[in-house]
């Protein structure tokens, strides 16, 4: 199955959020990601959303994806090509 780099890669993808997130939780989801990197303790998890293919999650593939949504014209194309989550009551 053919699909996108614009999916594949999407930032919000590479940190597991969704794109409603904030810059904090931006932040905060990257720090984890980087602590589980460097321990190797790299997760797959259901909102990776497995169909889309392999996601790598290297310090580089992390710093990337951080860069890209504080850059807003990037943040902007990368929202608009992700899901967003229901805020939980």
């Amino acid at each position: 199955m053919f699909v996108p780099d614009r999916l594949k890669t999407n930032a919000y993808r590479v940190l597991g959020i969704s794109a409603n997130a904030t810059l904090s939780e931006i932040h905060k989801a990257a720090a984890a990601l980087r602590r589980a990197a460097s321990l190797g303790l790299a997760d797959i998890a259901e909102a990776d959303m497995p169909l889309l293919g392999e996601i790598t999650r290297t310090a580089a593939d992390i710093r990337t994806a951080v860069g890209r949504l504080e850059n807003p014209v990037q943040r902007l194309s990368d929202r608009l090509f992700w899901f967003h989550r229901r805020p939980e009551s």
